[in-house]
């Protein structure tokens, strides 16, 4: 697992001059104790100037070496990302930056280890070859089927989501073999997407599910299970980073199905794109 403040220096280290990759060197063999280092001092200790340092930070992608400071001292105790990722009243807004930054790579690192390719590839195979497409989910995941909805609409698919779930229901119950379902729930024991789930497995709809729970309920209806990890971060119940690795395994789904037969739906987005051109602003505003 990287550890996040190493992704931000491999992110820009080859663009850093020489002598800021020096100052990067030294980050990434000494981040114990930079973090009670004076600038000065940190500039003498990795033989650069102290402009030097300054860019470097700001590469980094920190406001200021206070900041920089600030984040290594809320991240030294983990090898991998802030023990601490909840939200507290004291909480900084470089910190907030850096909880938030740093627990979204890794949940997506821990998607990209947990998902299947198989199962995406099953996936990707029933969406292309169904004639209708429903997407079922609940508060935070209703906005990732609403998402996945607009792309396949995009691609020619024709799909449908709805908010209201009596309507999730009925859609389910006028599905049939022909057809599949995606049902999104983090959990996969949100009542209504489950019962969703179930009216269409008995309609003979395939069902795709996408949750990080493959002991739920929801998997024990599906046809094949997309995990999208094992760990969230939540406040008061509330699941504040489902929707980072959810909109992930939708952009696989969405990707993986313009791979199998990309000239046709390339064809098909340029040709919605087209529709739509005339609603952007072409001119100065």
């Amino acid at each position: 697992m990287t550890n996040s403040l190493d992704f931000k220096i491999k992110s820009v280290y080859p663009i850093l001059r020489q002598s800021e990759k020096k100052a990067a060197d030294y980050i990434l063999k000494n981040k114990k104790t930079v973090t009670n280092m004076s600038m000065k001092d940190f500039a003498e200790k990795a033989g650069v100037s102290q402009p030097t340092v300054m860019r470097t930070v700001k590469a980094l992608g920190f406001d200021g070496y206070t900041a920089f400071k600030r984040y290594l001292k809320y991240n030294r105790n983990d090898s991998e990302i802030p023990t601490d990722n909840a939200l507290h009243p004291w909480d900084t807004m470089e910190s907030l930056a850096a909880k938030t930054t740093a627990s979204s790579i890794h949940m997506l690192e821990e998607t990209l280890q947990t998902i299947n390719i198989k199962n995406l590839e099953g996936a990707v195979k029933i969406i292309v070859s169904s004639e209708n497409i429903a997407v079922y989910g609940v508060e935070n995941s209703y906005s990732i089927a609403l998402d996945l909805t607009n792309k396949l609409t995009y691609l020619g698919i024709k799909c449908i989501s709805y908010s209201d779930v009596y309507l999730q229901k009925v859609s389910a119950s006028n599905l049939s073999r022909k057809d599949a379902a995606v049902c999104i729930s983090l959990s996969g024991t949100s009542r209504d997407t489950v019962e969703a789930a179930k009216t269409a497995k008995q309609s003979g709809a395939k069902i795709i599910s996408i949750t990080n729970n493959e002991n739920s309920p929801l998997c024990g209806c599906s046809d094949i299970v997309l995990n999208t990890g094992n760990s969230d971060i939540t406040i008061y119940g509330d699941a504040i980073f489902s929707r980072v690795t959810q909109s992930a395994v939708i952009t696989m789904l969405y990707m993986g199905i313009i791979l199998t037969n990309y000239e046709y739906y390339s064809k098909k987005l340029q040709k919605s794109g087209n529709l739509i051109k005339n609603k952007q602003y072409t001119e100065d505003l």
